[in-house]
């Protein structure tokens, strides 16, 4: 398969065109987004038939409006592949060769939906990053240059203080005729004069200060500024599957996932199907996996495969998916671990948080010896 690069197209409406094409892979009709967005910047999803048509080609295709977008509209066509397999090849009869292109189809397009919606990110997180780096050092430059101008004023009130005091003890001198008055007056102004000028000094040691604490805050804002970029590149390293889930599994006629049943109280789950751990692990699990629940007591509880060991297991607990432990976490509960990058699981075992790689596949209810 030779496909185009996925782009979603922004196309601006003239008021008589209603024919409007686009170049890359389609599989169904329902794949495609189509928008109407007015001259406030406010987007309307149109509805396949009543507001258009679809044309799919082998590569590409064309929107049909039923209503010509205005000169003032601009029209949003996007596509949104789903990511679940609709066919078992493991049931299917003989290879199949037309479904397994299209599987590959599905896939090539969920790769490239993923791409650009990573590419999109990473642009708009590089621009949000700077504009806040630019507004945080136009605020730090305001306020050491507010504190500059105060620190200023307070030195040459205080030079204008001791230029004052200091007249007052010539004029002083000027009066030795008053000898005793004249010295005391000469001590009390040259201790209030040497007493400002410690204060002087002090002043100008604590702005000194400021400033340094002021420089160190800026540098300290932009490691963090740092570090929250780097934090960010790593995680999107772990975004090519969700995590702590199942990502793929068996689904039934109407297309909703299948991937668990239960008979005579054997809990199973079908193979194949696709999970990864919350440290960003992917497994495939090729055979069914069985749980006997019949001693288990009435209530609710959740199932957990554990894919190093092969097996599940059923706990009547609490997942938390959060940045820090929980406070009031008991025996069995999981804890994912979002402060760390991969992510980890933990599970309390005995008021220890012990790292485990497990992800959930079903949610039970026993009521009186039955199940919901």
């Amino acid at each position: 398969m030779n496909e185009k690069d996925y782009k979603p197209l922004r196309l601006d409406g003239n008021g008589v065109t209603k024919d409007f094409a686009y170049e890359w892979k389609t599989l169904k009709e329902t794949d495609l987004i189509i928008q109407i967005e007015n001259i406030n910047g406010e987007i309307k999803t149109l509805n396949l038939g009543s507001d258009y048509d679809v044309n799919i080609e082998i590569m590409g295709g064309n929107v049909i409006c039923k209503t010509a977008p205005t000169p003032e509209e601009k029209i949003i066509i996007s596509r949104k592949t789903s990511q679940y397999q609709s066919k078992g090849y493991s049931t299917s009869p003989g290879f199949q060769s037309s479904a397994i292109e299209k599987s590959f189809d599905q896939v090539s397009c969920n790769l490239q939906e993923m791409d650009y919606n990573i590419e999109t990110f990473k642009t708009n997180f590089s621009s949000e990053v700077n504009k806040n780096i630019d507004d945080f050092k136009t605020a730090t430059d305001n306020l050491i240059n507010e504190f500059k101008h105060d620190t200023d004023e307070k030195i040459s009130n205080l030079e204008s203080e001791t230029d004052k005091k200091l007249t007052q003890v010539n004029e002083a001198v000027n009066q030795l005729n008053r000898l005793d008055e004249i010295v005391e007056e000469c001590e009390q102004s040259a201790n209030k004069a040497e007493e400002q000028s410690n204060i002087a000094k002090e002043q100008a040691q604590e702005a000194t200060n400021k400033a340094n604490d002021a420089i160190t805050t800026v540098n300290n804002a932009l490691t963090n500024i740092q570090n929250a970029a780097d934090y960010a590149t790593q995680k999107l390293k772990g975004l090519q599957y969700p995590v702590f889930c199942f990502n793929s599994g068996l689904v039934n006629e109407q297309g909703q996932a299948a991937l668990c049943s239960l008979e005579n109280d054997i809990l199973t789950q079908h193979a194949p199907c696709v999970c990864t751990t919350s440290d960003g692990q992917t497994f495939i699990v090729n055979e069914d996996v069985t749980l006997d629940i019949s001693e288990l007591s009435d209530g609710d509880y959740n199932v957990f495969y554990y894919p190093e060991t092969r097996e599940m297991k059923a706990y009547a607990n609490t997942v938390y998916i959060q940045d820090y432990q929980p406070s009031a976490w008991v025996e069995n509960d999981i804890w994912v671990d979002t402060s760390v990058m991969p992510y980890v699981t933990r599970q309390n075992i005995s008021g220890v948080g012990e790292i485990v790689k497990c992800v959930q596949n079903a949610h039970l209810v026993r009521v009186s010896g039955g199940v919901e």
